[in-house]
């Protein structure tokens, strides 16, 4: 987004928001099927988004507004996706209460439930007190940008800050943007180098 040119900026800010208004757009209005289809499409907006225009924008997203809410657990059961609908559900049962319909305590119950699903999907996981974590920034130029041919740069500046850690750790991060995926899918050998 940094790159935009001034009259990109208007463009991709309409563009994002025509992407919020068609999932409004297909939602029928006053129809019993708007509690499906209204947070549905807009979870699929949000899934183009994601990926499209230029691999996709992934910052002050829906779901992003939802991680510091009830419902954040939620995403361990389904993802960030899950979390636009349930932030779509919230907005309906909202809608649903002050129309006073009683199918509000459909969108109530999946409120509740889905937090629980949540928690109770992450007391199936193994319990650590505490991990060692290496935080890996490989450094390069700021402002680089996410094409194929600085893609490898990037990549490989991560493998080798990833050689640097003196120590044995049980996980080693990186910046969610450093793997790509590779047209002829030698992508996992690639990260299989790191032999962690």
């Amino acid at each position: 987004m940094f790159d935009l040119t001034p009259p990109g900026w208007p463009v991709a800010a309409a563009a994002f928001a025509a992407m919020v208004a068609a999932a409004g757009w297909a939602t029928p209005a006053g129809h019993r099927h708007r509690r499906i289809v209204f947070p549905a499409a807009l979870a699929l907006a949000a899934l183009v988004r994601w990926n499209w225009p230029l691999g996709g924008v992934p910052i002050a997203t829906l779901a992003m507004a939802g991680v510091d809410t009830p419902i954040a657990m939620s995403a361990r059961l389904f993802g960030s996706p899950f979390l636009v609908v349930l932030m779509a559900v919230a907005g309906v049962a909202l809608s649903d209460l002050l129309a006073r319909d009683r199918l509000v305590i459909a969108s109530l119950a999946l409120l509740v439930v889905a937090p629980i699903g949540g928690h109770l999907a992450g007391a199936t996981v193994d319990r650590v007190t505490t991990i060692d974590v290496a935080l890996v920034q490989g450094g390069g130029p700021q402002n680089t940008r996410a094409d194929v041919c600085q893609n490898l740069g990037v990549f490989t500046r991560h493998m080798e800050a990833s050689r640097t850690i003196d120590r044995d750790v049980d996980l080693v991060l990186w910046p969610e943007d450093v793997v790509h995926p590779v047209p002829d899918g030698t992508t996992s050998a690639r990260c299989d180098l790191l032999g962690r």
